[in-house]
């Protein structure tokens, strides 16, 4: 194959803006990992920077990483830190917790109810708190 290779494709519902907008605001212009605020109607973070300098930037995350299930329970807004997080894990409903979100269940997971499969080497020493 020849060329650039093409990213996922997008319904025409999705590139008009209002999707994106109206989860943001469902969000509270937070992030729903990690509560970073943003400016309303815009995905420019209140005032967190980049050490050079540059905007942080939020974004809505395909949760099943179907970027034609446009479904509000698919949909999570989050910065870019937490948004590269998510995607570099791979998550998606019913995989094992990866060992980074340790036993704190992000949010986004428990309130749309996803199911999820707990991660069995959390329990390899015992209970912590015993």
């Amino acid at each position: 194959m020849t060329g650039k290779q093409r990213g996922p494709s997008y319904p025409d519902e999705w590139t008009d803006g209002q999707i994106q907008s109206d989860v943001r605001a469902l969000a509270q212009h937070r992030c729903e990992q990690c509560g970073m605020a943003f400016r309303p109607g815009t995905n420019i973070a209140v005032s967190a920077r980049h050490p050079d300098g540059r905007l942080v930037l939020g974004s809505v995350h395909h949760i099943d990483y179907d970027t034609r299930n446009n479904t509000y329970s698919n949909l999570v807004y989050l910065c870019q830190n937490c948004h590269a997080q998510v995607t570099g894990l791979g998550w998606k409903p019913g995989d094992v917790i990866p060992l980074a979100w340790k036993k704190t269940i992000p949010r986004w997971i428990v309130s749309r109810r996803l199911p999820y499969i707990e991660n069995p080497q959390l329990n390899l020493f015992g209970d912590e708190n015993a």
